[in-house]
């Protein structure tokens, strides 16, 4: 498996190393159809979408839904 992603605050993420994050915080990504677009869901929490290109105030709500923000 590729090389874990260290949670930085402030730090504006790429989309596979927020993909990292999300994953290493239990999450399970999966596709959501044909639009490429993906949702992260974990069992007890609401899930998510994660769009392709998210902008940065987009990523830092990712990161505040999964508990690190």
């Amino acid at each position: 498996m590729g090389h874990s992603v260290k949670y930085i605050p402030g730090k504006d993420y790429s989309l596979e190393e927020l993909k990292k994050l999300i994953r290493a915080q239990g999450w399970i990504i999966e596709s959501k159809g044909s639009s490429g677009h993906l949702v992260a869901r974990k069992e007890g929490h609401k899930p998510f979408d994660i769009p392709t290109a998210p902008s940065k105030k987009t990523k830092q709500s990712i990161l505040k839904s999964i508990g690190l923000k």
